[in-house]
């Protein structure tokens, strides 16, 4: 694998380590939480798993740039999901930057006119400078090895880019109020992400049709198999969860005991569902588990 992938995998690792103290910066710190609009959710939730995904994305893209292809053969295929890995983790970020301007134009009483507002902005501004300095040469060298994406993928950009903003400039916020609102406005947020960093991915980044290279004996590949896939995917869900749960009962006064079913509950199915979604949109897009990628 060329040493430039292996350096801009590195930079992709470290600003998903940055993305994340941007996002738990600006949800903790006692004076931009209080201007923050984007800390309530559909747009809370974009951001929450985001940070998941953009650190994940951040650790695959080195396994993949230090793991040599099988191949001759195999070896453009392989640099191509690497591509992929590297585009998503920006996207994840930029998908997340985008939904937050969206927040601070729908609110601009809460952070205009005020010092920790144009912080806020500051760091907005500075992160969507870092990820554009990021993505561009991805996207150079997606395009020296890969043909562009046919015009049908730009028309499913436009629909899907248009719909996300569309339901993040009008989702009503008194919906989230109520119990149903509070578990499904969460799913919201995390269907836009996905999608978005799905439908942008694949157009930026075109694949190769993957060859007969991967026709190996079903034993050699018992990762391929759906039902241990899904597994995986599901305990992970679980274990992350479970973790949210406890950095929620170190806080404050922990989780109140009449509250503890209903809130182990919520995020572990939450947290769940939205690893299901991510998984769901991307699992083929980024070739998990697959030998060639």
């Amino acid at each position: 694998m060329p040493q430039r992938h292996t350096i801009i995998s590195l930079f992709i690792f470290a600003f998903a380590v940055l993305f994340y103290f941007f996002f738990m910066h600006a949800k903790h710190d006692p004076a931009l939480s209080a201007v923050n609009p984007f800390a309530d959710d559909p747009y809370d939730a974009v951001g929450s798993f985001a940070i998941q995904a953009a650190v994940f994305l951040g650790i695959l893209c080195l396994i993949r740039s230090f793991r040599p292809a099988r191949s001759e053969q195999s070896s453009g295929q392989h640099e191509s999901f690497l591509l992929r890995a590297q585009m998503a983790a920006i996207l994840s970020v930029a998908v997340t930057l985008a939904t937050d301007a969206v927040a601070m134009l729908r609110h601009p009483h809460l952070w205009l006119g005020l010092l920790a507002g144009y912080r806020l902005l500051a760091w907005l501004v500075g992160m969507a400078v870092l990820a554009a300095a990021l993505g561009v040469p991805i996207y150079s060298e997606a395009k020296r090895i890969q043909k562009l994406a046919a015009p049908q993928e730009w028309m499913k950009i436009l629909i899907i880019s248009i719909l996300s903003l569309c339901v993040l400039l009008l989702y009503p916020e008194s919906f989230r109020r109520g119990l149903i609102g509070v578990l499904a406005t969460p799913l919201v947020g995390t269907a836009i992400l996905f999608a978005c960093v799905w439908v942008w991915m694949t157009a930026l980044v075109p694949i190769q049709a993957v060859s007969a290279i991967e026709a190996i004996p079903v034993r050699a590949r018992w990762y391929a198999r759906r039902s241990f896939q899904w597994t995986v995917v599901v305990l992970a869900g679980l274990f992350i969860g479970l973790f949210f749960v406890a950095g929620e009962a170190s806080e404050g006064t922990g989780i109140p005991p009449a509250r503890l079913a209903l809130v182990v509950s919520a995020y572990l199915g939450l947290e769940t569902a939205g690893v299901i979604i991510g998984y769901g949109f991307l699992r083929k897009p980024l070739g998990l588990f697959r030998r060639i990628s």
